[in-house]
């Protein structure tokens, strides 16, 4: 409305001055020729209505032109824009737009900074997950090398940590990678019982000594994927059903299976287990950044694991949703649309 008004500003006075000039000169009309009156009367309005009109578009212009160099002013913050934008001021050079653009630029300043802050230690810590793998991978050759020289509880548990250590280790390159611009990706057909072998083998130390049992089962059937992003999705899944799985009589079911519906082939993969499972009102929040949940057993958690899934899952075009597992447990389902 403010807008509105000011725009008019010229225009209303205007209008008054053109409305008593009308009157006036159809008074002296009437006195000087009654039978033109009518005639006389329409012309002059008319010729209001058209200087009104000019007067109008002027004023458009002029406003217009005003905002143009307004905004260019603002851009460019240099003395020859400030210059043309007083040049079109009405009534003088307003204090307030210098100001304004000072702040302006002082805010944009700020947020640049912060931005070149958040990349350097974005790389840093990119920079530090690949150099930590090069002690990961030396621990792995001692493991290998004495093997012999530990007990195979020792040695499971050894391996689980170590692969744990590496399994946090990716997920911070995975996040990291995650806001990159541009992602490499290896597109090939991968077998997810192969996957789901090879994944299944890292967690095989944690899942003895909780004495968990794993039913692996259904269709062999393969997709067309970026291997290593399966292998860290499924890891992630995987790694939430063993820490969650009661100990002493848990069970992690995995199955795969292809469906046709309306012409249209899928590819399914689920992993579940018999666990507490989530509580409704946590379910929608799940895949959000940095969720725990409302159960004791899960505020440890960094809650960035499933967040990530979520991410990676879309980028790979694969459906993700989650499984009510009756009387109780919690399971989550990967769908490829073939």
């Amino acid at each position: 409305m403010k807008k509105s008004k000011k725009k008019s500003g010229m225009i209303k006075p205007a209008l008054g001055l053109m409305a008593l000039t009308d009157v006036f000169f159809s008074f002296l009309v009437y006195i000087a020729s009654p039978k033109t009156f009518g005639v006389m009367t329409a012309v002059i309005v008319l010729f209001s209505a058209a200087v009104l009109t000019v007067l109008y578009l002027l004023e458009q212009s002029s406003e217009k032109k005003r905002l143009f160099r307004a905004w260019n002013y603002l851009e460019k913050k240099d003395e020859d824009s400030l210059e043309r934008f007083r040049a079109v001021m009405p009534g003088g050079w307003p204090l307030w737009c210098r100001a304004l653009a000072d702040e302006l630029s002082r805010q944009q300043s700020a947020i640049e900074d912060g931005q070149y802050e958040l990349k350097d230690y974005e790389e840093f810590i990119e920079q530090w997950t690949h150099e930590i793998k090069t002690p990961l991978s030396l621990t792995e050759l001692v493991l290998s090398n004495h093997s012999d020289e530990m007990s195979p509880y020792v040695l499971g548990r050894l391996r689980h940590v170590q692969y744990q250590i590496r399994s946090d280790v990716d997920r911070i390159l995975y996040y990291a990678r995650s806001k990159a611009d541009h992602m490499d990706y290896r597109f090939e057909t991968v077998s997810l019982s192969e996957a789901l072998l090879e994944v299944t083998k890292n967690f095989s130390g944690m899942i003895q000594e909780r004495g968990l049992a794993v039913n692996a089962g259904g269709e062999d059937v393969s997709v067309m994927t970026d291997r290593r992003i399966l292998l860290f999705i499924l890891s992630q899944i995987l790694s939430n059903a063993v820490k969650y799985t009661p100990a002493q009589g848990g069970v992690i079911d995995i199955r795969t299976w292809e469906t046709v519906e309306n012409d249209e082939k899928s590819v399914h993969l689920k992993i579940s287990d018999n666990g507490p499972g989530v509580p409704p009102q946590d379910l929608p929040f799940i895949f959000d950044k940095g969720f725990c949940g409302s159960s004791p057993d899960r505020q440890h958690s960094t809650g960035m694991g499933l967040y990530l899934v979520k991410k990676y899952a879309a980028l790979m075009a694969m459906d993700i949703r989650t499984i009510d597992v009756q009387p109780h447990g919690f399971g989550i389902e990967l769908i490829w649309k073939l």
